[in-house]
């Protein structure tokens, strides 16, 4: 039988930090029409909580000006970003400027816009959101979904890649 190290009782936030880089996220586009214009976000923290009724969630910082933004639509989409997009993350990212320049992008009926060339696309509502430490979580019903050929775009060790590219990684 192997020995297991001891687990540190106090949590030091750039271990937890290294430790959730090991771990890939889909990297997802949230956006809304807010006062008549897109407006977009990222995530990387995207789940599934259910299928019946289908629901899915994400977390966005407390800190984060654009969320307060999208939450208030009456529609939140949610485009599941392809490895075509790993050059426009961080510009869709950005704390300032057109996070959505030199995007193709689309809206439905009601106007919510999505990005075009995405893995999934999914037409959804906010059904509630929590705060929990530096991250409000939000749960969302999901009244619309639509599945493309792309494979998803994670984050994984710091850099953006496609699901393709995974790799193990070294022990130790």
């Amino acid at each position: 039988m192997s020995t297991e190290p001891d687990l540190e009782t106090e949590v030091d936030d750039r271990d937890l930090r290294a430790l959730l880089a090991r771990v890939p996220s889909c990297v997802v586009a949230v956006t809304a029409r807010v006062d008549d214009r897109p407006v977009v976000m990222v995530v990387s923290s995207f789940v599934g909580i259910s299928l019946a009724p289908a629901l899915v969630g994400f977390c966005a910082q407390a800190t984060s000006t654009t969320w307060p933004l999208i939450k208030r639509a009456d529609s939140i989409g949610l485009s599941v970003l392809a490895e075509q997009h790993k050059n426009d993350v961080r510009t869709m990212a950005a704390r300032t400027g057109d996070r959505l320049a030199g995007m193709e992008t689309f809206a439905v009926a009601d106007g919510t816009p999505f990005i075009s060339g995405a893995t999934a696309w999914l037409q959804t509502d906010l059904l509630s959101e929590t705060l929990l430490g530096d991250h409000a979580f939000a749960v969302l019903s999901v009244r619309g979904l639509r599945v493309g050929a792309k494979g998803a775009l994670v984050f994984h060790e710091g850099t953006f890649k496609g699901c393709a590219r995974l790799v193990a990684h070294p022990a130790g």
